[in-house]
């Protein structure tokens, strides 16, 4: 009779473990990590004629559940034009160092509470279609695909999955206040793999305005998706100064809040560097 209990104590365990990992169709956003499937950043039409490389420290508090789950990253940025109307880049953090609140461990039954885990590669392509005239804004296209390069579900730390987005860029610069406000919007399409389950799909959405004056520059961003799912429609609000040193020397600091799947907040700080302009045909 005892081991009979051991067997059917293993077996309830067990079902409750497993009811608490996403799968399927619950492979959306609002039920993994602050990073597992962010919107991405706004970008306008242009292409720029030097490399860039982006690096920095993000620090982010979460609260899918109650408290805040806190999480550490190593953003990084590489941007090659390899053409005058053409760019490549590849971006992500190669780790992330976590901590669920008791509140999530309760809630979600990851595999542990804290650790390191990998991070998610993006890469893609912009090309410039029309480069504006007067009032009529610039326009470019952008390629993107994230890799399933994070851990698996079991921490419910990343999107375990592939994704990818199609967007149409529209960009405007003008001169304001003795400076330059730059204005673009991207709309487009993303589209993630839920595991045997078939995939997502969301219209993705976001816009910005950056008024550069002199070394100094502000920017402020709106961007999100919106899926036919629950727990798939993030939106999330940026606010971030940039400081250039000189041409190939930039600081940038920025913070961002997600308003939803999951709430929390992004708090980064980075260092750009520009190489020399390039002999592009």
């Amino acid at each position: 009779m005892r081991r009979v209990v051991s067997v059917w104590l293993v077996v309830v365990l067990s079902s409750v473990g497993a009811w608490g990992q996403p799968t399927g169709r619950d492979i959306n956003p609002g039920l993994l990590g602050f990073n597992a499937l962010s919107p991405f950043e706004t970008t306008g039409p242009w292409v720029g004629e030097r490399w860039l490389v982006a690096f920095g420290a993000g620090l982010q508090l979460s609260s899918p559940e109650s408290g805040a789950d806190v999480s550490y990253t190593v953003p990084f940025r590489f941007e090659y034009p390899f053409v005058k109307r053409a760019s490549l880049w590849l971006e992500g953090s190669p780790f992330e160092a976590f901590t669920y609140t008791r509140a999530t461990q309760l809630a979600w039954s990851p595999n542990r509470p804290a650790g390191v885990t990998r991070g998610d590669i993006s890469f893609g392509s912009r090309f410039l279609v029309y480069s504006g005239t007067g009032w009529f804004p610039a326009i470019g296209v952008r390629v993107l695909v994230k890799t399933a390069t994070g851990e698996n579900l079991a921490n419910r730390r990343f999107l375990d999955a592939p994704a990818y987005q199609l967007d149409f860029l529209f960009g405007e610069r003008l001169e304001v206040l003795g400076g330059e406000l730059e204005l673009a919007v991207c709309l487009g399409f993303l589209a993630w793999q839920q595991g045997e389950a078939g995939q997502n799909d969301a219209f993705a959405g976001s816009g910005r305005a950056r008024w550069e004056w002199g070394r100094l520059a502000a920017r402020v961003e709106v961007r999100g998706y919106s899926g036919w799912q629950h727990n798939d429609r993030p939106l999330v609000g940026l606010v971030g100064l940039e400081w250039r040193f000189t041409e190939a020397l930039q600081v940038e600091a920025s913070a961002t809040r997600s308003f939803r799947d999951p709430p929390g907040l992004d708090f980064r700080i980075g260092v750009k560097l520009s190489g020399p302009t390039l002999k592009m045909p």
